[in-house]
């Protein structure tokens, strides 16, 4: 009744206005080419999915103009010629094309849903995970663990970057058990951009500093330790002291020095960091901060030596 009340009223409209016809063509795409970057939902959406694919009597196009509107009547102030002259130069965008456009509103891109919605690995992939952990913290056999690992590494590509990041920091874990310092760099970077990109914060909240200091612990370990590489180290030192902290503090300055009560080694890393990098005021302030932290624990020694 309501759809009809509606079509009643409408066709009495244009029984006593003069109708201005425009293209529609233009209109047709206007908001799904504006909006088609805002995913909405997924081709698993059956219902939604067919309410958006035209049956097969859509494909074809309407053969004339008049096939996309009901019959009415114009008013006196529109001539018949007139009316004629301006429907020959209609063209109407066909039933296809709109579809395809509201499809691209209305579905995200492949891309999109294979990030959010990820096949699940299998449990051959989950037996080989474990074999791995098993081998590097289980068994203590890093050799054993880093082929399983590089397997498992390729094996989760298609899983969500948090997962992704976690096995990136393990095998960092295992090149360092290995001395193999410039690999374990190059996965602990690859799981910091994992954890800092899209989805990264799904992750559990101890990877970001783990990584961070996997990657501080593995640049001042190379060969290689330039200023800019220990720059760097001392930077993933400040973050992981900052990400450490265990309340809610005031200043950066506040949540690192209780970071640094955590782990005062992870301090005195990074003084040692600062002074490679050239940055000696710096130093000299961390190693007060964790000369303060070594004698909190009762660690007389390493707090003189700070």
């Amino acid at each position: 009744f309501f759809f009809f009340l509606i079509a009643l009223i409408l066709h009495r409209s244009f029984q006593k206005h003069t109708i201005t016809m425009t293209k529609l063509s233009s209109l047709a795409f206007a908001t799904p080419a504006i909006l088609s970057s805002h995913p909405i939902t997924t081709r698993d959406n059956n219902a939604l999915f067919a309410m958006v694919t035209p049956p097969p009597s859509f494909d074809a196009a309407p053969s004339a103009p008049s096939a996309m509107f009901p019959p009415f009547k114009t008013s006196s102030s529109y001539s018949s010629s007139a009316y004629a002259s301006l429907m020959s130069s209609y063209t109407p965008a066909t039933t296809n094309e709109l579809m395809e456009g509201i499809k691209s509103f209305l579905l995200p891109p492949p891309a999109f849903a294979a990030t959010t919605n990820p096949k699940p690995p299998s449990n051959d992939e989950i037996k080989l995970l474990r074999s791995a952990l098993g081998a590097l913290y289980g068994e203590r056999n890093p050799e054993k663990a880093e082929v399983l690992l590089t397997e498992a590494v390729q094996a989760w590509q298609r899983q969500n970057p948090d997962e992704r990041a976690a096995l990136y920091r393990v095998r960092g874990d295992c090149y360092m058990a290995l001395l193999k310092p410039e690999e374990a760099a190059s996965d602990y970077g690859i799981a910091v951009e994992l954890l800092e990109g899209p989805g990264g914060e799904l992750a559990d909240p101890e990877e970001r500093p783990a990584a961070r200091l996997g990657r501080a612990r593995a640049l001042r370990a190379s060969s290689d330790l330039s200023p800019q590489r220990a720059a760097t180290a001392a930077s993933d030192y400040r973050v992981a002291l900052l990400l450490t902290s265990r309340e809610e503090w005031d200043t950066d300055s506040e949540r690192i020095e209780d970071g640094a009560s955590r782990n005062p080694y992870a301090a005195w890393e990074w003084a040692s960091a600062r002074r490679e990098s050239g940055d000696y005021k710096g130093a000299a302030e961390s190693h007060v901060l964790a000369s303060i932290a070594f004698a909190e624990v009762g660690d007389k020694p390493r707090s003189v030596i700070s």
